[in-house]
């Protein structure tokens, strides 16, 4: 018996559709996402792409197609089960615990030992785990430029610190696909490199990365590869520099250039 090949692929659709009130959201999608990946996904507001991050990390059910992680069919998992297989997603307006620290929300993502009511009163159990798991944080916020406003709660800081304290809890949670919607929606141009860098260093540490972006400048500067959503169907993929020439891209964009 031959050995089991194993896929390139940490992510498939497979004619994935959800409708509301009648209404085609996401029309059979079926895509591939390679394991190291960036891979984009582009499209007008209204062309399905939230919908389908949903379905791909849980919060939604499809009404039809499969969705599989690494080839397991995954199709109708709950959010915690996708969380727990290693998939990470971020949405549009941050989930946050704003009543805490920004060190607190980055230690929220891993489990402690200590968590365990069965080990939570024998620290000898789990204290060297919790001193390595601050230590890495500390290091991660260092690296997302948050060490000065780790004590500040959610609340008290910018926009932009918001969104690069989203991808520190990425890489906390050490988890192998990360699905990341609009990253830059909203920060200021001083910090798009920054969130940029940021997100290749959680690339060059083995994580693929599934990116949902309208400022696509900069989202073409590191996708290697881009999907593009029309009205809930899949219309075009491809390197950045053929979606950049592609006629029925330029169409759903309104005629406009699109970088």
């Amino acid at each position: 018996m031959g050995r089991r090949t194993v896929s390139e692929w940490i992510l498939e659709t497979q004619s994935v559709s959800k409708s509301y009130g009648g209404v085609k959201a996401v029309d059979q999608v079926t895509l591939r996402v390679k394991k190291g990946s960036v891979t984009a996904l582009i499209g007008p507001n209204g062309s399905g792409k939230s919908t389908l991050f949903n379905m791909i990390s849980g919060v939604d059910k499809p009404d039809g197609g499969r969705i599989l992680i690494s080839e397991k069919d995954v199709t109708g998992y709950p959010l915690h089960k996708f969380f727990q297989m290693g998939v990470y997603r971020t949405f549009q307006n941050p989930r946050l615990f704003f009543g805490m620290s920004v060190l607190e929300n980055t230690l929220l993502t891993v489990k402690s030992p200590g968590d365990n009511p069965l080990t939570a009163l024998l620290p000898s159990k789990w204290l060297k785990h919790e001193l390595n798991i601050a230590e890495q944080a500390k290091e991660i916020l260092e690296m997302f430029r948050l060490s000065e406003v780790y004590k500040n709660g959610a609340s008290e800081i910018s926009g932009g610190q918001i969104k690069l304290l989203q991808l520190a809890m990425v890489l906390m949670a050490n988890p192998r696909l990360v699905l990341l919607d609009e990253p830059i929606a909203g920060v200021s141009p001083h910090l798009v490199p920054i969130i940029f860098n940021a997100l290749l260093r959680i690339r060059e540490q083995g994580k693929t990365l599934f990116i949902i972006e309208h400022r696509l400048h900069e989202l073409f500067e590191v996708a290697d590869w881009v999907y593009v959503m029309g009205r809930g169907r899949l219309i075009a993929s491809g390197q950045p520099s053929d979606i950049i020439k592609n006629d029925r891209v330029k169409e759903e964009y309104l005629g406009s250039s699109i970088v």
